[in-house]
């Protein structure tokens, strides 16, 4: 066991050392060796080894982008329906925002709707590593729909309106598909 920590603290220090030395002002300055693998641009300043992706003017402008574009369902709206849309999502190399999907919803119209205002971000700066663009792993992000000064269900109370609702969309649905058979096949006795 003190074998193992003593491993362990050793290699620490030959990391920390390898990777930086302090100055007199306790900053710490990285220098290069044989076991790391930094890089210097064109003007010989070093190139962080990774950047996160950023949304064009940072977090506050993403965030204004969403409460602008954000149009809540009217289906939602009339039922007083309000909750959470987890999602996730990638950002791609050319800073498009790529495979978004779902991963907790609450009604149907609501996370289409979450899905449909983050498509619709514009392009990002993408993740770099070593100065070259790279995909990034997935993001997770909340998308809160709530309605001020309104009726506050219960969660099997709202969960017992949205299968309500649901069903309903799913009736008028098989109507508007049965509505169209029947006009194709109109449609097709008139060509004969």
């Amino acid at each position: 066991m003190k074998k193992t920590i003593l491993n362990f603290a050793l290699i620490f220090c030959m990391n920390v050392f390898c990777h930086s030395q302090t100055t007199e002002k306790n900053e710490y300055i990285p220098i290069e060796c044989s076991c790391c693998s930094l890089q210097r641009d064109d003007d010989g300043k070093l190139i962080p080894p990774f950047t996160d992706p950023e949304f064009p003017g940072g977090e506050n402008a993403r965030m204004r982008f969403l409460i602008a574009n954000l149009r809540y369902p009217v289906i939602a709206r009339d039922n007083y329906i309000q909750g959470t849309v987890f999602l996730q999502y990638r950002i791609a190399k050319d800073g498009s925002v790529a495979d978004v999907e779902v991963l907790e919803g609450v009604f149907t119209p609501l996370d289409v709707e979450a899905v449909r205002v983050v498509k619709t971000m514009p392009k990002w700066k993408p993740a770099t590593q070593f100065g070259n663009p790279i995909c990034t792993p997935t993001f997770k992000m909340p998308i809160r729909f709530s309605l001020g000064g309104v009726p506050q269900y219960s969660e099997k109370q709202r969960d017992e309106i949205i299968r309500r609702l649901e069903k309903e969309m799913i009736r008028v649905s098989e109507k508007e598909r049965k509505k169209e058979e029947r006009r194709r096949e109109r449609e097709e006795r008139r060509r004969r």
